[in-house]
């Protein structure tokens, strides 16, 4: 499950990769700014729980998300809720 704040009218599109493998059962998942990041500019946070890797950006990071060039690609066994 992955819920983003419905706060904010997106203009730009915003991308969250999102993938699972069944063997072994593990999610991964991403912000990427290539194609603009309305959120960018705030402190940033996937909380997905116990176990996982914590998606944690200050206001106006740009090298905590992913380009490109660079993937941030973080991590957790499922099932989970980001």
């Amino acid at each position: 499950t992955v819920k983003i704040a419905t706060t904010k009218t997106l203009t730009n599109p915003l991308f969250l990769g999102y993938s699972s493998t069944s063997k072994p059962d593990y999610v991964y998942y991403e912000f990427n700014t290539q194609f603009g990041n309305p959120f960018a500019k705030e402190h940033n946070i996937l909380s997905p729980g116990a176990g996982c890797e914590k998606f944690d950006c200050a206001a106006n990071d740009a090298s905590c998300y992913s380009t490109p060039s660079m993937k941030k690609v973080y991590g957790c066994p499922s099932p989970v809720n980001v």
